[in-house]
């Protein structure tokens, strides 16, 4: 009985303090930080290669694959994951890269442990 009676209590006074119109948190900062450190490609850094400043930067590790800093979905084991794989790409990948800022280049940062069929399929959908 009164066991029954704390939960009630309790219940009673998570409903009125969710019902008073807290303010909601404000969004986290997005971390720009890149997710593929240098000592991870060591080839594209030997080239002297650099990428362009106003390039559409696409970026992932074994865990998650970024556009813009902003993570799209979390990988498998570097893969994309089966239930976001469409005949026309990956579907939040396609949503993603069309809702970011309009242009013509890309650059697309991997780490070397990520599957091939990752980069591929993130190539198709940056090219449709």
């Amino acid at each position: 009985m009164r066991r029954t009676l704390v939960i009630s209590i309790l219940a009673s006074l998570t409903a009125i303090f969710v019902a008073c119109g807290e303010e909601q948190p404000e969004a986290a900062p997005i971390d720009t930080t890149p997710i593929v450190g240098v000592m991870e490609v060591p080839i594209a850094f030997r080239n002297d290669g650099s990428a362009p400043t106003d390039a559409l930067r696409i970026e992932a590790n074994q865990r998650e694959l970024r556009v813009e800093s902003v993570p799209v979905f979390a990988l498998e084991r570097g893969r994309i994951p089966a239930a976001e794989i469409t005949p026309e790409g990956p579907t939040k990948l396609r949503t993603a890269i069309q809702g970011a800022p309009s242009r013509s280049r890309a650059a697309i940062t991997f780490h070397g442990m990520v599957g091939y069929g990752t980069l591929a399929r993130t190539a198709i959908a940056i090219s449709r």
